[in-house]
């Protein structure tokens, strides 16, 4: 008699809409008679309204595993699983339910609506499979990028590396000189271009030498002469007086002192 009761106060907060109490109600009897399919299918059309579609799979498990033909069970399933996006399991649920009650207008609905959720699904399931693979091949092709940069920049690395040495072999051999070095250099040259044209004490001094006339007029003839003033000796102003005839010497007070001066130095 109580199981009775309860179940009756069930139904009522259920026409209420008061599916908490109703579950609560449910519940009892179940702890009273476990084995009771009709309290599991009520329960689970309170867990349904309550959200609780887990807990509404659940009750649909149970009444299916005492009578697998229960069509409040198979149906209540169905809406539990597509409230969870369960839609393949789902639309197996109703096609069961349809077997038995073919002319069952809620379940045909209710399936046809699963359906265009389930197609949804499998639409963006196929758009996100498609966008990861090519998302995958832009990866893979970035990648080969890199790696024929890398490659492309390893010649040049080793060109560059090989001209470098090279650029170093010739400032080994030849050292670019700073300012100051420049200068001391230049100033060694100097002191060394005087040390050739200053004899050393000790050393065999080398003998004047006359200079070639280019013409043979008074003109050049006076001015080789007058170049060997310093010269001691008269073997240059001989080899002068050899580069010129006596008939072309210049007349009067020069040749005189040329004369003169060559009898000296004898």
């Amino acid at each position: 008699q109580e199981f009775e009761d309860l179940k009756a106060k069930g139904n009522q907060y259920v026409q209420k809409g008061q599916y908490q109490e109703a579950a609560r109600c449910y519940s009892t009897c179940i702890a009273l008679f476990p084995n009771q399919v009709a309290c599991y299918t009520n329960r689970a059309l309170c867990y349904l309204k309550l959200n609780k579609t887990s807990d509404a799979e659940t009750d649909c498990d149970k009444a299916l595993s005492l009578q697998a033909d229960n069509p409040k069970a198979l149906y209540r399933r169905a809406l539990a699983r597509k409230m969870c996006h369960k839609y393949k399991l789902s639309l197996q649920d109703l096609i069961e339910l349809l077997k038995l009650e073919p002319k069952n207008t809620a379940a045909q609905k209710e399936m046809d609506a699963v359906k265009q959720l389930y197609k949804e699904e499998l639409e963006k399931l196929k758009k996100k499979a498609t966008a990861e693979q090519e998302s995958k091949v832009r990866k893979r092709m970035k990648i080969e990028e890199v790696d024929d940069e890398d490659e492309d920049e390893k010649p040049r690395s080793k060109i560059s590396e090989k001209l470098k040495g090279q650029n170093k072999s010739r400032s080994g051999k030849q050292p670019q000189q700073s300012p100051g070095s420049r200068s001391k250099t230049n100033n060694a040259d100097k002191k060394q271009s005087r040390a050739q044209k200053t004899p050393v004490q000790g050393q065999p001094v080398a003998p004047p030498v006359a200079p070639r006339l280019m013409k043979t007029t008074p003109y050049e003839f006076c001015q080789a002469w007058n170049s060997l003033k310093s010269c001691q000796g008269i073997q240059p102003y001989a080899d002068i007086l050899r580069q010129i005839s006596p008939a072309d010497l210049p007349s009067g007070k020069t040749t005189v002192n040329v004369l003169v001066q060559v009898k000296c130095e004898r």
